[in-house]
């Protein structure tokens, strides 16, 4: 019989869960939103941690949000491409190619997808023939960018506006224009249409002089002039942009936010304000409500709660990088991607951090909305990729804490093993919280264990099946827990922002943030061999290995990128660009620069140029320029893809250096 060892300092394996479910599609996410009423929220339960259980690589940027119906997973991306994947394996079930950027997030209904495409068309594909096109509309020409995402409504429509300024709504099966309502003759429409069950369809029009109009329509007679029922006109300072969210629906009352940094309520019934409030930054995302509070994310990267009677303060979060992703909600846990390139799990009560996921693109770089159903998020990112996610609680699995004696201070990097017979049959490696969760095991009973410094000091076994709860287990060690630490530098000048990867045995266990002069450090370390990896966006600045020996406190890994301005540091957010202004930032290795930026049109002329005055140090060796979309005589420039070219040189050396990227603006 395996008995304990005696404690001298011991780590606790707390609050082990094991939960045992199979697959199944009981809740669909049939468009942008998951519904008509646009709510972000799910019924199913959807905890955290959640587990990462397939990527799916596309050959472009990801600006769609997925729609779920039927255990498929539908999703365009900037290659082109409408995709349907399986929902919980990644694996491809067809893909069409329509050779337009789709950034217009599809809807699903009776085997049918819908979305619209940069190229002016709006498509219907075939999902049970492979996804063939059965219709496009217009016919023949185009209608303007297509950005708006889809509904389709019970009654055989499907609505949507465009970049013209118009409202369409058209024959699901057919393709015939049933009405087009002329909203803004002057504007565009981005916003994705929402619809209550009285039939009124509710959507945002941007207008080209810092405004804009939430317009209530009646869905049935849409093209008569008699259908509009009420119109709310917002405006905000010059300077802020058009930009409006899509609206989304909660009982009687429509909630929208703006680039002008104010999330609105407004009455349902006559369209007058309810209330506004002024955030950090502006709004992009659509919000969500949940039990009588709307959360919604802004550009100053902070996600917030307000209640939805008067818009007064709950709580925020702050992340590290603009929230353009519109939130959702499940089991009181608001998710959100972020341009830090997280994901975030987030207490709906008191905004507390419950999990977060690192992705190796920019997560608006994740400024997709997540999408949920029956226990699944599946989110796109900049880096190409989608991701399918799964609560733990729908696989086979185990998970706990790992803390010291103390049965507060977290252990990195314990082993835990489960075992049937002395044979292994899963494993996991505790993070830098202390958690660890062990998925796909059959069920059955298990005999698990904690593992410290490299499997030479054990706890107990203790013999575990699928009703037992809560199971604690104690090892013996006398040492000090290790620190690693470090410092990324551009040259002589300190890095903030780059992510540090620290891994073992191939489990990712801390992803800290260079902050502070460019320093990071990851504690409550067990003795044993670590990767650490730096990344700077979705490029990787360098890998090192490095072993906290037995008894030592610290070991210290640096990194240092020898480029002036290297091609990983520039980049500019958000790319494309739909809110008047685009962030464009580089890195810079010289100890007393200047620099001048210069942007030209596809055709290489010159449309704008930046003295080195107009550009902002940021700490360290980062710089900012904000462009707000206008050539060099004020005016807007037109939608299309640009090219900025950075030229640098050090006063005291006389180096150069140059560099360019592309970015892309849609109006």
């Amino acid at each position: 019989m395996r008995e304990k060892v005696k404690v001298i300092n011991s780590i606790i394996i707390a609050s082990l869960t094991i939960l045992f479910a199979s697959y199944a599609f009981s809740a669909d996410w049939q468009m942008f939103r998951g519904n008509s009423l646009h709510s972000g929220a799910s019924a199913d339960t959807t905890l955290v941690p959640l587990v990462k259980k397939w990527t799916y690589t596309t050959g472009g940027s990801i600006y769609s949000s997925a729609a779920v119906a039927g255990g498929i997973v539908y999703f365009g991306s900037n290659d082109g491409k409408m995709r349907a994947v399986y929902a919980t394996t990644g694996n491809q079930k067809w893909t069409t190619s329509l050779g337009s950027v789709i950034a217009s997030s599809p809807a699903v209904g009776n085997s049918r997808v819908y979305f619209g495409c940069d190229n002016g068309k709006f498509y219907c594909l075939d999902d049970s023939n492979n996804g063939a096109i059965l219709w496009s509309y217009p016919p023949s020409g185009s209608i303007g960018f297509i950005r708006s995402s889809p509904l389709v409504s019970n009654n055989n429509r499907v609505y949507f506006g465009s970049s013209n300024g118009k409202v369409y709504c058209l024959n699901a099966t057919t393709g015939d224009s049933i009405w087009i309502y002329s909203a803004a003759p002057d504007g565009f429409v981005y916003s994705s249409p929402a619809m209550d069950d009285s039939g009124v369809l509710y959507i945002g029009i941007d207008m080209s002089n810092d405004s804009g109009t939430l317009l209530a329509i009646k869905a049935e007679t849409g093209e008569n002039t008699e259908a509009k029922k009420w119109e709310c006109v917002f405006s905000w300072p010059l300077g802020g942009g058009p930009g409006l969210s899509s609206p989304i629906i909660s009982g009687d009352s429509i909630f929208i936010g703006t680039s002008g940094n104010f999330l609105y309520g407004v009455n349902r019934s006559d369209g007058t304000e309810k209330w506004k409030c002024k955030l950090g930054g502006s709004i992009v995302g659509s919000p969500v409500v949940d039990s009588g509070v709307v959360y919604v994310g802004s550009t100053d990267g902070k996600v917030y709660a307000r209640k939805a009677a008067d818009g007064s303060s709950e709580w925020s979060y702050t992340t590290s990088g603009w929230i353009q992703s519109s939130p959702v909600i499940a089991s009181r846990i608001v998710y959100v991607g972020s341009d830090d390139r997280h994901l975030y799990a987030l207490g709906a009560d008191t905004g507390s951090l419950l999990w977060k996921y690192p992705t190796t693109g920019s997560i608006g770089e994740l400024s997709i909305s997540p999408s949920l159903s029956d226990g699944w998020l599946y989110i796109g990112s900049y880096d190409s990729c989608m991701y399918g996610f799964v609560s733990y609680d729908r696989l086979n699995a185990i998970l706990g804490k790992v803390t010291s004696g103390d049965g507060i201070t977290p252990i990195n990097g314990a082993l835990i093993e489960a075992l049937q017979n002395d044979v292994l049959k899963g494993y996991a490696i505790t993070d830098s919280n202390g958690d660890y969760l062990l998925t796909d095991l059959t069920p059955g009973y298990y005999d698990v264990r904690a593992l410290a410094i490299s499997g030479f000091i054990s706890s107990a076994f203790k013999n575990v099946s699928t009703s037992t709860k809560d199971v604690n287990y104690s090892i013996s060690f006398n040492y000090t827990l290790g620190t690693i630490s470090g410092l990324v530098k551009v040259g002589n000048q300190p890095l903030d922002g780059a992510i540090i990867e620290l891994s073992q045995r191939s489990y990712l266990i801390a992803t800290p943030n260079t902050e502070n002069g460019g320093l990071y450090k990851i504690t409550n370390l067990l003795p044993g061999t670590f990767t650490v990896k730096a990344k700077y966006g979705s490029t990787n600045l360098g890998t090192k290995v490095i072993t906290l020996q037995l008894g030592q406190s610290l070991a210290t890994v640096d990194f240092t990128i020898t480029s002036a301005l290297p091609p990983e540091g520039i980049y500019n957010y958000p790319n494309p660009t739909k809110t008047e202004n685009t962030a464009i930032r580089y890195l810079l290795n010289f100890s007393n620069p200047e620099a001048e930026i210069f942007i030209y049109n596809i055709a290489g002329e010159l449309v704008r140029y930046i003295e080195n005055n107009e550009i902002a140090s940021i700490g360290g060796s980062t710089y900012e320029y904000t462009w707000d979309c206008r050539d060099g005589s004020n005016n807007p420039v037109t939608s299309g893809t640009y090219i900025y070219t950075i030229k640098a040189y050090d006063k005291v050396t006389g180096e150069i250096a140059v560099g360019s990227k592309k970015l892309a603006i849609i109006r």
